[in-house]
């Protein structure tokens, strides 16, 4: 796919890119329409998702298996859609960010170092927010991307309410007991050999939770995924394994 979209993009003139990447969009949607899986984050039904290493890509909004879980998770757990909260979304996906914004139930904030496309950038050590500013922190897979995240923690847990709730997830490899990080300059191979990705600083092991309490959350795990029926797991095409990481600042229920 990544071939085709570089010849696209070497013999179209730029202007009409964005009208050819949406005929593309709508034309993976058509090719995978069914009824076998489900997206919640856009509502397509298609008969099957679009395979991307470990992920299951909805083919529509391209939403990963982590996303559908959130979606799920919010809705069923939480009072994200129906209260009136402030939110702080670091690194958001893009259609979540789109919907959220939208619907117009919050006081939404997006931040992001570098992307455009955001409410604020700002980097995740230094945030430019006062205390106990929001109700509800979305983090997620971003913690493996900073050199500090000690110190990310430690910005989250500051302005994160005391009332409020953090979800902050990230890869895990459960086969691991502790985390295995690497600071010091490598190869992207040797990254990816490692941490899976090349901009990755490390790979989480079963000290999640000790290293998300060392920023001073209190922390649950949610085994939500498998509290739920094997069939509403496969409609939305769900990791079984993955955990839910819901943070709260310690002493606060």
């Amino acid at each position: 796919m990544k071939d085709l979209s570089s010849t696209i993009r070497k013999v179209l003139p730029t202007p009409f890119f964005p009208f050819a990447k949406n005929i593309y969009r709508h034309y993976k949607h058509i090719k995978h329409f069914g009824w076998k899986h489900a997206c919640p984050l856009c509502g397509g039904r298609f008969r099957s998702f679009i395979k991307h290493g470990y992920d299951d890509i909805c083919p529509h909004c391209a939403a990963p298996n982590r996303y559908r879980l959130l979606w799920l998770y919010l809705k069923q757990r939480t009072n994200f859609w129906s209260d009136s909260l402030s939110i702080l979304d670091i690194s958001p996906f893009h259609y979540f960010k789109k919907t959220c914004i939208e619907l117009a139930l919050h006081d939404y904030v997006s931040v992001d170092i570098a992307a455009l496309n955001v409410s604020v950038n700002a980097d995740l050590v230094s945030l430019p927010f006062r205390d106990n500013s929001f109700d509800c922190i979305l983090c997620y897979h971003v913690l493996e991307h900073i050199r500090d995240h000690k110190k990310a923690l430690k910005e989250m847990y500051r302005v994160l309410n005391s009332e409020g709730f953090a979800l902050i997830q990230s890869p895990i490899n459960l086969s691991n007991m502790v985390t295995i990080e690497d600071l010091s300059p490598l190869d992207q191979e040797t990254r990816i050999q490692l941490f899976g990705q090349a901009d990755h600083f490390r790979i989480y092991g079963q000290d999640y939770p000790e290293i998300l309490e060392q920023g001073g959350f209190q922390v649950t795990v949610d085994d939500f995924v498998r509290q739920l029926d094997t069939d509403c797991v496969e409609r939305y095409r769900l990791d079984p394994n993955e955990l839910v990481y819901r943070c709260i600042k310690s002493g606060h229920l």
